[in-house]
């Protein structure tokens, strides 16, 4: 019995240094702790939500004047339809205006006998309103209307009698409008002092004779015109009132 003994606990034994060293690999090493590190939380900074809403038909800025006057909710609730509901909003301006067409002379716009009879004509037969037509909308709403565009040039239609709102309508690079659901009196004031207010769409500059050299150079610097080239008057004139286009 020794003799086995002997051969299992004492021939095997780990009795030095160097055998103890061996069983390393089979011991339990208590590890270190690891030092808590405080999770770093990115917070995502939120883009400030646009407060232009671009309706998604045709005449966008038939559907702008439809949601300044109804809202948003009452627009996305129309599920089918959208072209008998405009048709009938049209029709409704146009009998307006029909009654009384000598009205349409009594906003900041100049307009003529002729272009009342074409405003007419265009909210029915156009599948779209125009600029010019816009001028029977503000009447019919009792709205002025401002429109920019690129935020350098705006357009202002306004009724030469009292009006009920402002509406800011913004053109985009397509073309489209979208409508300022939050139009307040700093962001009229803004686009009236940092903005160039267009004479008319159609004809965006007064006449050149309104316009020393000194200020049609100024305009046409403000407006990207070339100032390495030299131009004559009316030369300086013809550029920057392509660069005013509506």
């Amino acid at each position: 019995m020794s003799n086995i003994y002997h051969k299992i606990f004492v021939d095997s034994s780990y009795d030095t240094a160097e055998k103890i060293e061996l069983l390393k690999k089979h011991m339990y090493v208590r590890a270190k702790p690891v030092p808590y590190v405080k999770p770093v939380v990115v917070i995502e900074e939120k883009k400030p939500q646009s407060s232009i809403y671009f309706p998604d038909k045709k005449d966008t800025l038939f559907w702008c004047l439809y949601v300044a006057k109804n809202g948003i909710h009452e627009y996305e609730m129309i599920n089918q339809g959208y072209s008998n509901i405009e048709i009938a909003e049209k029709q409704k301006a146009m009998a307006f205006i029909k009654t009384q067409p000598s009205k349409l002379k009594n906003t900041n716009v100049k307009v003529t006998n002729v272009a009342i009879q074409e405003i007419m004509s265009d909210i029915i037969t156009n599948t779209t309103l125009n600029v010019s037509t816009l001028i029977a909308m503000s009447l019919f709403y009792k709205r002025r209307i401002i429109l920019t565009k690129d935020d350098k040039l705006y357009i202002s239609i306004c009724p030469t009698d009292e009006y009920e709102q402002t509406l800011i309508l913004h053109k985009n690079a397509r073309g489209d409008y979208g409508v300022e659901t939050d139009v307040t009196e700093e962001k009229i004031k803004r686009i009236e002092t940092e903005q160039y207010c267009l004479h008319r769409h159609d004809k965006p500059l007064d006449a050149i004779s309104n316009f020393s050299s000194d200020e049609l150079r100024k305009l046409s610097v403000r407006f990207g015109v070339d100032q390495t080239k030299k131009y004559k008057k009316a030369e300086l004139y013809q550029e920057t009132t392509i660069r005013c286009l509506w």
